[in-house]
């Protein structure tokens, strides 16, 4: 996670990480009579029947006897006749099921296909063209056959979009030209999360820029971090091999540089550039420790302003590493740099140490964190979520009294927000918490 996670970590707060867990059988409607659905559980042989009949694949990947919204899926529409009508006339159908409570005749060739595919959440529906290439991801949709089959359809124009890119991609060789446009066609396939499925032009910025003149090669490997870390396999060594290779490239340009105020200049340039790629996403610039310490070394009494900048974000490396010691320092470095939370740096520390103490349950401690660095310092980016955090905390602690304010304010700022939503149904509780509190205490008198 980008370190910036540890400012919003306590959104948690509100809203508890949904996995979808293992649940009851949903209760289907009986499904109406179809047209005798060719669901094939192979892979392979779906593949082949799609390129004989010049049909697109629709692959649906679930979890038959725990995932409840592939359930739903299932009964809400891919078991509806109408459903199964209309799609059998586009697609060759593929259900590749990974049960949990009972045996799966393709486990092993299933895995590697889930694997191959990158798929981690139950369900994805992947649809390809006939030659097996994916153009589209998506899952479930509440609606039934008539959201559904719009929906898919919705994603037919990007076979289109996809043959240009690969048209395109042919042609190009000029890094200082083309690796601008390579990189559009990155960021397209990775927001329409195909880009694990559809390489070549991920490959190509990186092939485009050998010695990273104009900073392709750099970015490309940074892409290939995303992709390794967010993969089914979460392949960590592929990922820390990648970390390697950024951190010699940006190293060496350092070194080139000459100086150490021009070699500060060109990890700056870098990290920013690696920061924009991976934009509120696993942080690479916090996986780079080895990089990051090199601009504490550089410039050890923060002239360049550079070891503030990027403080929380060694912060970060050093507890990604375990390195507790290493931590503590850094923890304490923040503090004397950004006393007056001047850079943003102090507010991002705070709510990283009330996000731990919340964990242990130590609500009152937490709040008092939060409530430390208001009395003393002004936030930069990130007062709504402190003051939800203090809030919360506080109420948590059973001291609805001091709770209120916090809650109150955010209301002001941000009367619309999910915060402030919140925020006036926990004041209701406070509220009526006090009447009762009034009411038992006149009936004891």
């Amino acid at each position: 996670k980008e370190f910036r996670l540890f400012s919003i970590g306590l959104i948690a707060f509100v809203f508890s990480a949904i996995c979808y867990p293992a649940s009851p059988a949903y209760a289907q409607e009986p499904a109406a009579p179809a047209a005798e659905p060719q669901w094939v559980e192979d892979f392979a042989k779906a593949a082949e029947a799609a390129k004989e009949q010049k049909k697109d694949l629709f692959v649906n990947f679930c979890g038959s006897d725990w995932c409840v919204w592939c359930q739903r899926l299932e009964g809400e529409v891919l078991s509806k006749k109408e459903f199964l009508d209309e799609v059998q006339k586009q697609f060759v159908l593929c259900r590749l099921d990974f049960p949990r409570y009972k045996q799966s005749p393709n486990k092993e060739a299933n895995e590697k296909t889930r694997a191959a595919f990158m798929v981690m959440a139950f369900p994805t529906v992947l649809l390809l063209d006939s030659e097996a290439k994916v153009y589209a991801k998506t899952g479930y949709v509440q609606g039934g056959p008539a959201a559904y089959l719009p929906h898919l359809k919705s994603f037919a124009e990007r076979k289109d979009k996809l043959a240009e890119m690969d048209k395109a991609l042919a042609g190009m060789s000029d890094p200082k030209a083309d690796a601008p446009r390579i990189e559009e066609m990155v960021k397209t396939l990775l927001e329409w999360e195909i880009l694990a499925s559809r390489p070549a032009a991920l490959d190509k910025l990186y092939a485009i820029d050998p010695d990273n003149a104009v900073g392709a090669r750099l970015r490309a490997v940074a892409y290939r971090m995303i992709l390794a870390i967010s993969s089914h396999s979460r392949d960590r060594a592929a990922f820390d091999a990648m970390k390697k290779e950024i951190t010699g490239i940006v190293l060496k340009a350092a070194e080139a540089a000459g100086t150490p105020e021009a070699g500060l200049q060109v990890i700056d340039a870098e990290l920013s550039r690696l920061k924009a790629v991976n934009a509120g996403k696993e942080s690479l610039v916090g996986a780079l420790r080895e990089l990051l310490a090199k601009v504490s070394e550089l410039d050890p009494e923060n002239k360049a302003g550079l070891k503030i900048k990027y403080a929380a974000d060694l912060l970060f490396a050093m507890i990604n590493d375990k390195d507790e010691a290493g931590a503590e320092a850094q923890k304490k470095t923040i503090r004397e740099l950004d006393p007056k939370n001047e850079s943003g740096q102090l507010e991002r520390l705070v709510l990283l140490e009330a996000n731990e103490m919340f964990r242990a349950k130590k609500f009152a401690e937490a709040a008092k964190c939060i409530d430390d660095f208001f009395a003393a310092c002004k936030a930069k980016d990130d007062e709504i979520t402190l003051r939800w955090a203090a809030g919360f905390c506080f109420w948590r602690a059973g001291d609805g009294a001091r709770a209120v304010p916090y809650f109150k304010r955010i209301i002001e700022m941000q009367p619309d927000s999910e915060f402030a939503k919140r925020s006036t149904e926990i004041l209701r509780q406070i509220e009526e918490a006090e009447k009762k509190k009034e009411g038992g205490e006149k009936q004891g008198e």
